[in-house]
């Protein structure tokens, strides 16, 4: 296979010699370019298009942690994770249940344990700029899988929190070096058994019955915005004491060195030992700062280093980032916080456990959804948006002075777009052209959905890049009435294409989660008529490359 496939790149490139190739995202669809836009047909007006009256849920569902909070840690196994708040821990970045553990819990009770570590550690890192934040620290240890994606959130969270508690200059001084220290008392761990087997289990009967609602209606946007972009199965409770550090050095040098330097002046600002006694009793000195100390610094390379402290867990005298203030006027004694964690309700989430953070995706079996909560790792949410009227539009995906490609995209509610139907055309005027491939399918398309229909091909036509799927580099008609049954597991119409793509072995479905999204998309008259298929869920799942509408 991928012989083939590395053949038929070959040719492609051959042919599309003076185009700039952009196939980073080969599961989703293309980028709009909306340009010239002329509507072919008119939304069937007897199914017109209403927003789906969808209420929150959510005041109710975090009432639910609150009050499971105070029940078992092991509850909070399965919920979502956002990073809104710093340190990361901090259980003000829950979001909401993903997994239904309990569902789980009684049907594989062996999946999870729980067992004491009673143990306390120090770590530091340093970044002399907020890309090197997530390179410098140990965050993509916690996060399974998290090399294969673009953390970019993080270093924007990063760079938010030194601006909040210290400031903006500070944060945008091409002087500063920023560090972070973390004193961790642990008590327990909690862990969730996960594999490549048991992920399957949970996508197909043990997700959240809320979260799934979100997930098909709401925009990507805001589902990202609400549940963050992670998933616990690996944490571990007690206390933790973290300080962050800004410090302006005072020459020019490389960003290993100044890192470097700060990381010798923050081993140099605290002290700490811990014990525990035979009735597991904890006790233990930690001190931050440097104001009872005779040396002002041990690199004497930063003309200023402050210190903001925060603790999670234990009494609350530290609860949130004290006001910065130089290393060398500070001295705050934390020893009497360590005692206080000898009450275990005042324990809190201190520490992941390697790759106890699980994408949010790894649990989304749609690739445009994917796709699209995918791009929010790297940027975050910079805004809401609504979900739209799903349409069908006509668009040249690209061209050269040899040979193009068109296609018949539907563009979903979620603001994807998905290619049903690609064609490669040789040295053709592209207008003509184009008017008889929109005659010829218009009547084809809107027997299978009665959405309005536009062209927005790219005028003037010139050679541009843009992103779209390798499949769409071939001609493709995977919707296509020949080729689609119905398949319906629990209550989920999966409209299935026998079609399969012989160079790429790709195989496609649209799925659909709820009754009242037929009709936005005007095809019940489609999926009644279609022939019903018996097939395994999983092979669905693994298979085949699933929309969802």
């Amino acid at each position: 296979m991928n012989m083939k496939k590395n053949f038929f790149l070959i040719s492609i490139l051959s042919c599309l010699i003076s185009c700039t190739e952009t196939c980073d995202d080969v599961d989703i669809d293309i980028v709009s370019t909306k340009t010239e836009e002329t509507v072919v047909k008119e939304r069937d007006p007897n199914y017109p298009w209403i927003p789906s009256d969808y209420k929150s849920i959510f005041t109710t569902t975090r009432n639910v942690v609150e009050n499971e909070l105070t029940l078992s840690h092991r509850q909070l196994l399965g919920y979502s994770l956002k990073n809104d708040v710093y340190p990361l821990e901090d259980t003000r970045n829950l979001g909401y249940k993903v997994i239904d553990i309990d569902k789980l819990y009684r049907d594989n009770p062996n999946y999870f344990t729980v067992w004491k570590n009673n143990t306390g550690s120090a770590n530091s890192f340093s970044y002399a700029t907020f890309d090197r934040y997530i390179s410098n620290s140990t965050l993509t240890d916690n996060i399974s899988g998290g090399f294969s994606l673009n953390l970019g959130l993080f270093s924007i969270g990063s760079k938010n929190n030194i601006n909040t508690v210290f400031s903006k200059s500070i944060a945008e001084n091409e002087n500063a070096t920023f560090g972070e220290l973390n004193i961790i008392v642990r008590d327990s761990c909690y862990r969730m058994q996960y594999s490549s087997n048991i992920q399957s289990k949970i996508k197909e009967k043990y997700l959240s019955d809320v979260f799934k609602d979100e997930l098909y209606n709401t925009h990507p946007s805001e589902f990202f915005s609400n549940y963050g972009g992670f998933v616990l199965t690996n944490f571990i409770v007690g206390g933790k004491a973290t300080a962050q550090y800004a410090g302006i050095y005072k020459k020019t040098e490389t960003n290993e060195t100044k890192e470097s330097k700060l990381g010798n002046e923050i081993d140099a600002s605290y002290g700490f030992d811990f014990s525990e006694d035979e009735a597991g009793k904890v006790s233990g000195n930690l001190s931050l700062g440097r104001g009872n100390n005779s040396s002002i610094s041990v690199t004497n390379e930063f003309s200023s280093i402050t210190m903001s402290i925060k603790t999670l867990g234990g009494n609350s005298s530290f609860a949130s980032f004290s006001i910065p203030k130089e290393i060398n006027n500070t001295n705050v004694d934390l020893s009497a916080w360590i005692s206080s964690l000898n009450d275990k309700n005042t324990h809190n989430i201190v520490e992941f456990g390697r790759g106890g953070l699980i994408p949010i995706t790894d649990f989304i079996i749609e690739a445009n959804l994917r796709n699209q909560i995918n791009k929010y790792y790297e940027t975050g949410v910079s805004q809401i948006e609504a979900l739209q009227e799903p349409y069908i539009r006509y668009a040249l995906i690209t061209r050269n002075s040899q040979c193009c490609w068109v296609g018949t995209i539907l563009c979903t509610r979620t603001g994807s777009e998905v290619i049903l139907k690609s064609k490669q055309l040789f040295n053709v005027d592209i207008n003509e052209k184009m008017s008889q491939y929109m005659a010829e399918e218009t009547p084809r398309i809107t027997g299978l959905f009665g959405l309005k229909v536009i062209n927005n091909t790219p005028y003037p036509h010139t050679n541009r890049s843009i992103d779209f799927p390798a499949s769409s580099f071939i001609e493709i008609d995977w919707f296509n009435e020949i080729y689609l049954k119905k398949f319906v597991y629990d209550n989920v119409i999966y409209i299935v294409s026998d079609y399969e793509n012989e160079r790429w072995g790709e195989k496609w479905a649209l799925s659909i989660h709820e009754d009242r999204h037929i009709d936005e998309y005007v095809m019940r008259d489609l999926i009644n008529r279609l022939p019903i298929v018996d097939m395994d869920i999983n092979d669905l799942i693994t298979n085949y490359k699933i929309y969802a509408l």
